[in-house]
């Protein structure tokens, strides 16, 4: 699959590249996407985004089993930025990725008791 088989996501990712990689962030481990679209920015301005990047990439992978190509997770995205994030997009779109979901809670929860309103005097 090439870097722009989705025209969309493609358009997205090369002339927003920090918004798709907080929402690929986000989608994939929660907590909002700003503080990393942030983060990523601000690094990309010293070409040092493969830093925070390769590590997203390589928990992606870690998660679904996804063989390291095609090359290191860092050198990807130094060289590559906006196909390694369209890239990333793309596979958790592909398995219904929409949104972070956390491990069920162990707590349960109830409505709280009724309560009776008494008519004034």
């Amino acid at each position: 699959m090439d870097c722009c088989s989705d025209g969309a996501l493609c358009c997205f990712g090369y002339h927003l590249t920090p918004c798709l990689f907080g929402d690929n962030v986000d989608r994939l481990r929660g907590g909002g996407c700003c503080s990393p679209c942030l983060s990523y920015y601000c690094l990309s301005l010293f070409c040092l985004q493969g830093l925070v990047a390769g590590e997203t990439r390589a928990a992606l992978r870690n998660k679904y089993n996804l063989p390291q190509e095609p090359c290191d997770d860092c050198v990807v995205h130094c060289f590559c930025t906006p196909c390694a994030v369209c890239q990333e997009a793309r596979e958790l779109k592909r398995r219904g990725v929409s949104y972070y979901q956390p491990p069920a809670s162990q707590f349960v929860t109830s409505a709280p008791p009724q309560q009776q309103m008494y008519p004034t005097v």
